[in-house]
């Protein structure tokens, strides 16, 4: 049963369809992995505090975690 779990910072600038982008992705999952489709799940996290190493808030980030 495939999970993903996606993080972004709040400073990503795109505008993203998370419903859009996660049944894509089963869709992914689905046809070359083999998972069976109703089994995927996906959910999405906004990440309000973070710190990057050198102290620039300009950069974002996204973190896709896939987990069978």
């Amino acid at each position: 049963m495939p999970h993903l779990r996606l993080e972004y910072t709040a400073n990503v600038p795109q505008k993203v369809d998370f419903d859009a982008l996660f049944l894509e992705l089963h869709h992914t999952l689905a046809d070359v992995g083999g998972a069976a489709l109703a089994n995927c799940k996906g959910r999405a996290f906004r990440l309000d505090d973070y710190v990057y190493a050198g102290g620039n808030s300009d950069v974002a980030f996204v973190h896709l975690d896939v987990r069978v």
